[in-house]
């Protein structure tokens, strides 16, 4: 049902949008932290409802994007589910939501090679270390 509405929205969607700014995807780094979308979406769009790398089918247009954002206001706005919240354009404006699609369509998941962590460095080197120690 939810891959349906997201295709008739992507049917009915326009994307004549330009690409966005460098300022615009700032902006909408600090809208998707105040708005809190990195609890479900990660900080970097990896979370446990992924965005990252176009990932997620409400990502693939800005105008598909927006509209999924209203038509989940419209669909409940008095009782919110406990999934994706509602956000009508009184709570996020469009060029706000604008500044957020920027900020999500940039987002890659590229996690850093273990030997650049140092962390993991040192758990590899001590058990290691200990692995070769004799008892």
């Amino acid at each position: 049902m939810k891959q349906s509405i997201i295709a008739a929205l992507a049917i009915a969607s326009s994307s004549g949008f330009a690409q966005a700014d460098t300022s615009s995807i700032s902006d909408g780094e600090a809208l998707y932290l105040a708005h809190g979308c990195y609890s479900c979406h990660g900080y970097n769009g990896t979370g446990r409802t992924p965005l990252a790398d176009g990932v997620s089918g409400i990502t693939s247009d800005e105008e598909l994007f927006l509209r999924y954002l209203r038509l989940r206001a419209d669909q409940n706005p008095d009782a919110p589910s406990n999934s994706m919240p509602s956000y009508s354009e009184y709570v996020l404006p469009d060029d706000d939501a604008r500044a957020i699609y920027a900020y999500v369509r940039q987002l890659t998941d590229e996690p850093p090679a273990v030997e650049d962590i140092d962390v993991f460095v040192e758990l590899i080197n001590e058990a290691e270390k200990n692995s070769s120690d004799p008892e």
